[in-house]
């Protein structure tokens, strides 16, 4: 019988970890899919924030997000949760959405280059203290 009490206590924290690994996937995912849907900025940005949006409905009447788990821990109504799941729930939900954004980021954006990395725009401050670091003109 103890294997029962272990998948029981086991089963809301994976719930959690899965929950958060859709929400990444749903962030994620939107943002990636409005950028191939349309070349339009703007049109991304409303496809991303409505994609966005049906998705953290969804989730949040889930509870599954670690604002919202302290949230609940702190009411006293029926879906309240116990203090002491607070902390595997939470650590379940960081880690299932680190997993699924990174993994994303990783498997759909290409690896940068050398070449990449020197094409990158660095923001200077000019500092009129500092005339030796003042950024070169062209």
């Amino acid at each position: 019988m103890s294997g029962v009490k272990t998948s029981a206590s086991v089963r809301p924290v994976a719930a959690e970890f899965v929950g958060s690994a859709v929400l990444a996937a749903v962030v994620v995912g939107s943002g990636i899919a409005a950028t191939q849907l349309s070349t339009d900025v703007g049109m991304q940005l409303s496809e991303n924030a409505a994609a966005t949006a049906a998705g953290l409905f969804a989730l949040i009447l889930m509870f599954d997000h670690p604002a919202i788990t302290i949230g609940r821990t702190l009411s006293d109504t029926f879906a309240g949760i116990a203090p002491g799941s607070v902390l595997p729930f939470v650590v379940a939900q960081v880690v299932g959405g680190l997993i699924v954004g990174v993994g994303l980021v990783w498997l759909l954006y290409p690896t940068l280059t050398a070449a990449d990395a020197s094409d990158a725009v660095v923001p200077t401050i000019n500092d009129p203290r500092q005339p030796d670091r003042a950024p070169a003109s062209n």
